[in-house]
């Protein structure tokens, strides 16, 4: 149930930016994927972890971060 609100919230946001942008081509399309994308990732991120698999993400990426 946790992780049903972010894919809920997804595909209400991918209907909307399809009733949005009605132009077709594959850079739309590829753009439109990017975005859905990085929309359900934020809310997995805000709605879907707890706090302590967030700690955990945050950890991880700001380690491979400074290891460049």
């Amino acid at each position: 149930i946790r992780m049903g609100i972010p894919v809920i919230l997804t595909i209400i946001c991918g209907v909307m930016l399809n009733q949005m942008i009605i132009d077709m081509s594959w850079r739309i399309l590829v753009i439109k994927g990017y975005f859905i994308i990085a929309v359900y990732l934020l809310l997995v991120f805000c709605l879907g972890l707890r706090k302590t698999e967030r700690i955990g993400v945050i950890r991880r990426i700001s380690k491979n971060w400074n290891k460049e």
